[in-house]
């Protein structure tokens, strides 16, 4: 009699350890159910503040670009906007134009700031910003400055062909060697001669 007391015992014990298991696991699926539409919104609200971090570095380089070409009077301005050559017939016409470094270094900062807008366009593929105008701007700026065509010529090998190619700056290169093949530029309307859509 004993024997039996004790099976019957332990299949009591072995029914209340699956109803609780199973009770628990319903639990832990209603917790769960419950959960993923919050979870749903965190993700959201993270992709949201990623393309926000994002807007912000591109924000922060056009200042800082911007703030570099208007210093000393927007003494730069006319290299990338205007089509103003160094050393040309225009140019001396200048009170004092800015020395060789200093066009260079406006060229360097014109490229990072398009390096940045093309590697924040890559972290974040999904994202509803719009980044065409970012690229118009970059051609529009290569069709207007000489000296950003030569800098980005005398360069080529010290940018990767993507960023080039934002500016409308095209360089071909061999698969195997890595020598140019070609290069071609964008030529596009001048401002101005734009009118309506094709």
């Amino acid at each position: 009699m004993i024997l039996f007391a004790s099976t019957t015992t332990a299949e009591w014990l072995t029914a209340y350890g699956t109803v609780a298991a199973a009770g628990f696991a319903l639990i832990a699926t209603i917790v769960a159910v419950w959960q993923l539409p919050r979870i749903a919104g965190e993700l959201t609200l993270a992709a949201q503040t990623n393309v926000s971090q994002a807007y912000a570095v591109v924000a922060e380089r056009s200042a800082a670009l911007r703030d570099l070409l208007a210093n000393n009077e927007a003494d730069l301005y006319p290299y990338f906007y205007e089509r103003l050559r160094p050393h040309s017939k225009r140019e001396r016409s200048f009170p004092k134009p800015p020395n060789e470094g200093t066009l260079q270094l406006a060229c360097e900062a014109i490229v990072d700031f398009a390096d940045v807008c093309v590697e924040q366009r890559k972290s974040i593929p999904g994202a509803d910003m719009d980044w065409s105008t970012w690229d118009a701007y970059f051609r529009d700026l290569y069709q207007h400055s000489p000296v950003l065509k030569q800098f980005l010529r005398d360069n080529k090998d010290f940018y990767p062909d993507y960023l080039t190619t934002v500016f409308g700056y095209i360089v071909v290169r061999d698969e195997q060697t890595g020598n140019v093949k070609s290069e071609w530029k964008v030529s596009e309307k001048r401002r101005g001669e734009m009118h309506g859509f094709p």
